[in-house]
C-alpha cells in the first residue's frame, strides 16, 4: 500500500507529516517546524508575487515545477517537485518528505504533497479531499470533514488514524484560492496522533505562495 494518489486516482496513503516542535505528543526523531509567512490577505486568497515568500531558519522554499506556487521545506526533506499529470491535466505538485522512497509505501514516513487541483478536477474541497484522501480500506478511523480556520482563510479538514501496518495518521486540508480558482490541498501523514499530523498540513497550507 502508499503511494501519493495523483488527482484522478484513488488514495491510499501518500505522504508523512512532520510535526511541530510545540506538541508534546511529537518524538525527537520526528520534529519538524515549518513556519508560515505572515498572512497579507484575507478570505480564501493565499498570497501572491506581491508578498514576498520567507523561510524560516531550518527550512528552504521550493518552487513546484511549473513555476506556479512556493511552499516552505524543512532543509533535511527530500523533495520532489515534478507536476502530476491527470489524464492530461496538469497539476503543479510539491512533494517533501524524510525519504521519498518509503513516503509512498508506508504511512508513518514524515512528509506531505501539496497539489494545486484545477476546477476540472476539483470544484469543491470536498472533490479535492477525495481525490488523496485515504480510503476505509487503509484507515481504522476515518474522521468526517470540518471546517478549519488557517492564517490564510477557511479550509475543510479530514484526518485518519490507524492507517496501514503501521497504524499511521493521515491529514488533509484544503482550500480554494478564488484569485486562481485552485484548489489547494495539503496531504500529510506520520507515525504521531491526528492532531500533530493536522498541525503540520496547516502550517504548510500557511506557508504556500502563488508565484
Amino acid at each position: 500500500m502508499g503511494g501519493t494518489p495523483a488527482p484522478g486516482e484513488t488514495a491510499s496513503g501518500d505522504t508523512s507529516p512532520a510535526q511541530p516542535a510545540t506538541d508534546p505528543s511529537v518524538g525527537p526523531d520526528d520534529t519538524f517546524v515549518i513556519t508560515a509567512p505572515e498572512a497579507t490577505s484575507s478570505g480564501r486568497t493565499l498570497p501572491d508575487s506581491g508578498t514576498d515568500p520567507t523561510a524560516a531558519p531550518g527550512e528552504r522554499l521550493v518552487t513546484d515545477d511549473t513555476g506556479f506556487f512556493t511552499v516552505a521545506v524543512p532543509n533535511d526533506f527530500e523533495v520532489s517537485t515534478e507536476a502530476i499529470d491527470a489524464n492530461g491535466l496538469i497539476v503543479p505538485s510539491v512533494m517533501a518528505a524524510t525519504d521519498l522512497n518509503r513516503f509512498g509505501n508506508d504511512f508513518v514516513t514524515v512528509g506531505y504533497v501539496v497539489n494545486a487541483v484545477s476546477s476540472e478536477l476539483a470544484v469543491t474541497e470536498h472533490d479535492a479531499i477525495a481525490l488523496v484522501g485515504p480510503s476505509e480500506q487503509d484507515c481504522a478511523n476515518i474522521d468526517p470533514e470540518t471546517s478549519l480556520d488557517t492564517e490564510v482563510g477557511p479550509a475543510v479538514l479530514q484526518t485518519a488514524e490507524g492507517c496501514g501496518a503501521e497504524a499511521g495518521s493521515v491529514a488533509v486540508v484544503a482550500l480554494i484560492d478564488d484569485t486562481s480558482g485552485r484548489v489547494f490541498v495539503v496531504y500529510a501523514q506520520g507515525a504521531n496522533t491526528s492532531d500533530a499530523v493536522r498541525s503540520l498540513a496547516r502550517a504548510v497550507l500557511e506557508s504556500v505562495t502563488i508565484n
